[in-house]
């Protein structure tokens, strides 16, 4: 490597180092089960834009989008419009897809709140997907060849803004601070 390509390859393998060294507490929901059947995903471990978050108990988060996303979801203000932003896990394998539907669960406080897609099939190129694939994460790395490899797929999610907290003043947008697998349920 010349200078300029250690310094690209060396921060790489930083982030990657940092990601591998990063633990977290394992949240309240989950405490029950055992170690070897649960597995942790940060904001480290996402493709998005990374951010403080004070209301986080990881402090780093995802913000679902990008400028134009931000742009997009604040003409899309009215809650019957909520349906079209989709979160879900996505076997690139086989192009299975799981979504779920924001419209009539999400919580309406601007608080960090738990939602599952149950009983996904995961290959060896599984992917979760914020905000139809704004955000994603590889979350491939739990699949065992020959394995039964079906989890839940647990995420926390915080929403802000009108469209989503009725007086809200902020800027429309969603937060993710972790994606936490399960054996399906394991976690009720």
């Amino acid at each position: 490597y010349s200078g300029k390509e250690l310094k690209a390859v060396l921060k790489i393998m930083e982030q990657e180092l940092s990601k591998m060294e990063f633990d977290f507490p394992t949240p309240e929901k989950f405490k029950h089960l055992p170690a070897e059947s649960i597995r942790k995903y940060t904001a480290l471990d996402f493709k998005g834009v990374k951010t403080q978050d004070a209301d986080s108990q990881l402090k780093t988060v995802v913000r679902v989008g990008s400028r134009d996303q931000k742009k997009i979801a604040l003409r899309h203000a009215n809650p019957k419009d909520i349906d079209k932003y989709i979160f879900g896990v996505c076997n690139l394998n086989n192009k299975l897809e799981k979504r779920i539907n924001l419209k009539t669960l999400l919580q309406k406080d601007g608080k960090y709140h738990w939602y599952c897609i149950r009983n996904v099939t995961f290959g060896t190129k599984t992917q979760f997907f914020a905000w139809g694939w704004w955000s994603f994460c590889d979350i491939s790395h739990v699949y065992v060849d020959g394995s039964d490899n079906r989890w839940d797929v647990w995420f926390s999610l915080k929403a802000v803004g009108p469209a989503y907290v009725p007086g809200s003043k902020d800027e429309n947008n969603f937060f993710i601070e972790s994606v936490i697998l399960t054996k399906p349920n394991a976690v009720k």
